[in-house]
């Protein structure tokens, strides 16, 4: 009799522990899975703000080329050639933009898009070079903030984050 009393022991000892076990690799996938998930997302996201903070500088250079013909009196057709540019490389940035919009939860990020699109659309609007200038400048200011807004985007938990995880103590 004790031997059978030992061998339902083992049993459902074993039974115990195989269904621990499985309950606890199960947990450890699903958190792997999530993990993975968000980095995907993150790297996306990541793609999608440096393609966007390019193609606004695209579209910045295609614009001021595009002005500097038309004030300074190229030929028709490089004036031409350099407007259909122009609207190619908007479109691009604006299929970024879109792009930006559809992969972040920050509101202040897209905000940040299109207020960079929207100073590089007005860099064209004028026809004095101290304007345009002015506009230069802060059509380059508006790209560079938003690039800095995705940085700030992409690890929400800040520098304080980055200290947690080399160990140091950062003290």
């Amino acid at each position: 009799m004790e031997v059978l009393g030992a061998s339902v022991i083992a049993v459902l000892g074993t039974l115990l522990g195989t269904t621990v076990a499985h309950h606890y690799q199960r947990k450890s996938t699903r958190l792997a899975a999530g993990i993975e998930r968000a980095e995907r997302l993150r790297q996306e996201r990541l793609d999608a703000y440096a393609a966007y903070g390019g193609a606004l500088m695209d579209y910045r250079r295609g614009v001021m080329d595009r002005w500097y013909a038309e004030r300074e009196e190229h030929p028709d057709d490089d004036r031409l050639g350099l407007r259909r540019t122009s609207y190619a490389l908007r479109t691009a940035a604006q299929e970024a933009m879109f792009r930006v919009e559809l992969l972040t939860d920050s509101r202040p990020l897209v905000d940040r898009a299109r207020e960079a699109l929207t100073e590089v659309e007005q860099l064209y609007a004028t026809d004095d070079r101290a304007v345009f200038a002015r506009r230069r400048e802060s059509s380059k200011a508006a790209i560079y903030a938003f690039v800095t807004a995705s940085k700030a985007a992409l690890d929400p938990a800040g520098p304080a984050a980055g200290r947690g995880r080399s160990g140091n103590g950062g003290g």
